[in-house]
């Protein structure tokens, strides 16, 4: 077996196979042709961490580019950062890809070789060092990003193109910059029909995020994007194992996709530490699988330590509770309630967060909650499973869940479902 391993477990790595996402970035493709009428030309990509974000926006531009021909901005919101100084700045040279248009594009760059203030930063928007400004945009920050966007849109229209902008992480732009954003789709691909094309990506916080800037951008539209099916999860772990020679034994493969749950990244960190673990065999088998992910249970509960660090302690508290009522299995939210004697209305805000920003926990049923991650949803039991106040437990129900959270294996003997 060579010594390459095929798998890619870290975060914002495009997986060697992007299986199950053939069919939103098709939908994606067939919108972008479509042009600015489409419901999904400006749209917002949203999932919880892990789940292949960056993989389908990158997938995303480069057909963009192969096949439509469009120039493809990718940039990352921060949270002290400039949004729309960044993708103003990295818009200029990305035109470069239509320099094949000759004397039309050079005109185009000579006049969008502007200065203008983005708010924050100044940013400077120049192709070439040598080449003058022939042209101020009007005002400054988000009115000059508007003039921006005008002009690039006007000419990609002109000349049966257009232009896509991928913003990653959106879930952290600055409320101004997310306004500014708004405001500009607004303007130029919704009001003027220009094909300037926009996609979001983040968390599911990024819907509250961005419904305060706007009546617009509340009716932004949303693609969620889901775990791998069994299917999509097995085809990840066999197509790249396949391409260097290497088999997984049918038992070994339906292990690692019952343990991953289809959860992208956990199909790639079991792929690659079983891989490993398998040294060189032309077969991967159960016990490599095994071996594989006793190693990826300390990685996983490294990451894990410092996620629940970052938790408030009524965060805490809740996700404890819910790990003590009914470890991975849903759970109501008045019994969380009732454990912690709160009501639940002063749950609210523990609970929505860890729903919309944090993304550890998800809504099943009306009035449930369960781990989004069952891994996550072990550990909590095994590590944390004593809720965080004096109350304890007070049904037959929760001594049971509490009996068998006990006689749980300790944390490196592997994930027990």
């Amino acid at each position: 077996m060579p010594n390459r391993n095929p798998y890619t477990p870290g975060f914002g790595l495009s997986p060697p196979t992007l299986a199950g996402r053939a069919g939103v970035i098709d939908e994606t493709l067939a919108a972008l042709r479509a042009g600015p009428r489409h419901p999904r030309f400006c749209f917002a990509l949203l999932g919880h961490r892990g789940v292949g974000k960056t993989s389908v926006l990158d997938a995303i531009g480069e057909r963009a580019t192969s096949e439509l021909g469009w120039p493809v901005v990718h940039r990352q919101a921060m949270r002290e950062g400039d949004l729309l100084g960044d993708v103003g700045e990295g818009l200029i040279p990305a035109l470069g890809h239509w320099n094949r248009l000759g004397r039309d594009y050079r005109h185009l760059e000579k006049d969008l070789s502007i200065g203008f203030n983005l708010g924050v930063v100044s940013a400077k928007a120049k192709a070439k060092a040598n080449v003058h400004s022939t042209a101020t945009a009007e005002g400054s920050g988000p009115g000059a990003f508007v003039e921006l966007l005008r002009k690039v849109g006007t000419f990609a229209r002109d000349h049966d193109s257009g232009v896509l902008i991928t913003i990653d992480e959106a879930m952290t732009a600055r409320r101004p910059d997310l306004v500014g954003m708004a405001g500009a789709i607004q303007t130029v691909v919704n009001r003027s029909q220009l094909p300037i094309a926009v996609i979001f990506a983040g968390l599911p916080s990024f819907r509250e995020a961005i419904g305060v800037a706007g009546t617009f951008a509340e009716r932004l539209s949303v693609q969620n994007l889901a775990d791998l099916s069994p299917d999509a999860s097995r085809l990840a772990l066999v197509e790249p194992a396949a391409q260097l020679g290497v088999r997984w034994a049918p038992e070994a493969l339906d292990l690692v996709t019952a343990r991953s749950a289809g959860h992208p990244y956990y199909v790639q960190l079991f792929g690659y530490h079983s891989w490993e673990a398998g040294g060189g065999a032309e077969e991967l088998t159960v016990a490599h699988v095994e071996a594989g992910i006793r190693v990826a249970e300390t990685d996983l509960h490294g990451q894990f330590e410092g996620t629940w660090g970052r938790l408030r302690p009524q965060e805490q508290s809740f996700l404890s509770a819910v790990a003590v009522i009914g470890g991975s299995e849903p759970v109501p939210i008045v019994a969380v309630a009732a454990s912690l004697k709160r009501s639940t209305g002063q749950l609210d805000v523990a609970r929505n967060r860890l729903v919309y920003q944090h993304g550890l926990l998800r809504s099943p049923g009306r009035g449930q909650v369960q781990f989004h991650s069952h891994q996550f949803g072990d550990w909590v039991s095994e590590n944390h499973a004593v809720v965080a106040s004096p109350i304890r437990p007070n049904t037959s129900q929760q001594a049971q869940n509490i009996k068998a959270i006990r006689a749980r294996p300790q944390p490196g003997r592997g994930f027990e479902r």
